[in-house]
């Protein structure tokens, strides 16, 4: 499972992603999240740019998708007493890999990241790729303040 997990401290500048994506947690366009437990989500491909070309640039060279059309990209918004339990997320097709790069961007209180049981400690900066379709992964209930993910994720031939 090991090459299915790799952690990237500090990959990216925490300051600049909080100044950055913390203003859009009470903007418009939020969507309620896939697992229905009170996180939301906000596309972010749907502005068509990105305002931190440089780091996503890098996170898209961590990504690695097949086709650099093909990926989603997501802001992800926890709120006080959201949760994801433990789940998988299907590839989007027979012989397709699942891959995800989050980016933690604000931790809050509580709200650790699960990955196969285990706790995956991030600090605001530091990113985690890993294979949804394979790797079981849970969000644990965020206690106070907010949490903030920067999720990218591409289906690619394994």
């Amino acid at each position: 499972m090991a090459d299915q997990i790799r952690v990237f401290p500090q990959a990216f500048d925490g300051a600049a992603l909080v100044a950055t994506l913390g203003p859009l947690a009470d903007g418009p366009g939020w969507e309620e999240g896939r697992q229905q437990t009170g996180y939301r989500k906000l596309d972010l491909r749907a502005s068509g740019e990105f305002p931190m070309a440089g780091m996503f640039h890098a996170a898209m060279d961590l990504l690695q998708p097949p086709n650099p059309a093909l990926y989603d990209h997501w802001l992800l918004h926890y709120r006080t007493g959201d949760a994801i339990p433990p789940h998988y997320d299907p590839p989007m097709g027979d012989g397709l890999a699942h891959w995800r790069l989050n980016v933690l961007v604000e931790a809050g209180e509580g709200g650790m990241l699960y990955l196969n049981g285990a706790e995956c400690l991030l600090r605001p900066g530091d990113a985690v790729l890993f294979r949804p379709d394979r790797v079981e992964h849970a969000v644990a209930v965020v206690t106070a303040g907010r949490r903030l993910v920067w999720s990218l994720g591409t289906n690619r031939a394994e």
